[in-house]
């Protein structure tokens, strides 16, 4: 079937057949419109074309001819096309990885407006990956992105401040990105608001605020926000004292990998504080969390293997 309508015409009636959008679903059917545009030598269609051919989505898997229509379509001055060329050099997908042609695609990116290339910008000043490290340059560019709303950049200008990376350290700088990334739902700046608020540190202690926050945070998976608010059930801090809650906290994070709850969940077990009393099982945890790397769990080993060496030279 020849196509001959205008060549973004075709585009959109591609996206149209990809998305089911009052059309029947069909890949291939954007795909042939996608390349109908991209030989009529329209940008868009060689961009979406090539976002085809990398998945496998209505034509055979091809990343080396999507980097081609990638490149096509970023001569052409397409910045999405730059950004896409940007990750790929930068990760070396299916091709050597270029840490400066990577940085040169994503500055056209960005010089297109592409609000995602900015973090990505700031990451590779900030590691050196095109040269020296230059962490100035990448706050500058997590801010550009956080101004845009990127909740990660909105974090990473939060704790930059507060480490005084890249700038003199600012608390108040740091408390505002922070906040930001919170009710951005970032759950790492909620973690770091939190503790801000729970150690009085550039704000006035507020142990409530900072269970409200670490609540946020844990909500979202956090598994060292758990940890935190689990110790804030256990002792009663800012909220009703609940051992019940603080071991199923502990339990939670520790499913999610964190060795420190795992031995905070064996101490309960010894103390019988919010779960059963078992010694065994208490044992049986703080051996689980000291091979799972908790230095606090390979502590108190060492110190119960000392203390039995000592019984057996005391008995013998």
């Amino acid at each position: 079937m020849k196509d001959t309508k205008d060549p973004q015409a075709m585009c959109e009636e591609g996206v149209r057949h990809l998305t089911g959008d009052g059309v029947p679903a069909d890949d291939r059917r954007a795909a042939q419109l996608f390349s109908a545009a991209a030989a009529a030598g329209h940008a868009n269609g060689m961009f979406a074309l090539a976002e085809l051919y990398m998945l496998g989505r209505g034509v055979p898997l091809d990343e080396e001819r999507g980097r081609e229509l990638y490149g096509r379509a970023a001569a052409e001055g397409h910045a999405a096309s730059h950004y896409r060329l940007g990750l790929i050099h930068a990760s070396g997908r299916g091709t050597p990885a270029d840490p400066r042609r990577a940085l040169d695609h994503l500055l056209s990116a960005a010089r297109g407006g592409i609000v995602q290339a900015y973090p990505e910008i700031a990451a590779a000043h900030l590691l050196g990956a095109a040269g020296d490290p230059d962490p100035a340059e990448a706050l500058v560019w997590y801010r550009r992105a956080a101004e845009a709303g990127h909740g990660q950049s909105m974090f990473r200008c939060g704790y930059m401040y507060e480490e005084g990376v890249g700038t003199a350290r600012d608390l108040d700088a740091a408390r505002g990105w922070f906040e930001a990334a919170a009710e951005a739902g970032v759950p790492e700046g909620q973690f770091r608001l939190a503790l801000m608020h729970q150690e009085g540190e550039g704000v006035q202690r507020d142990p409530e605020r900072a269970t409200v926050w670490y609540e946020r945070a844990a909500e979202l998976g956090m598994a060292p926000a758990m940890f935190n608010l689990a110790a804030m059930y256990l002792e009663g801090e800012g909220v009703q004292r609940d051992p019940e809650r603080a071991a199923a906290l502990y339990r939670e994070a520790a499913d999610l990998g964190d060795a420190d709850a795992l031995f905070a969940l064996g101490r309960l077990h010894f103390e019988g504080m919010g779960v059963p009393e078992d010694p065994e099982e208490g044992l049986r945890l703080i051996e689980e969390a000291a091979r799972r790397g908790s230095e606090a769990a390979s502590g108190i080993l060492d110190s119960i293997r000392r203390r039995q060496n000592l019984q057996f030279v005391e008995i013998k």
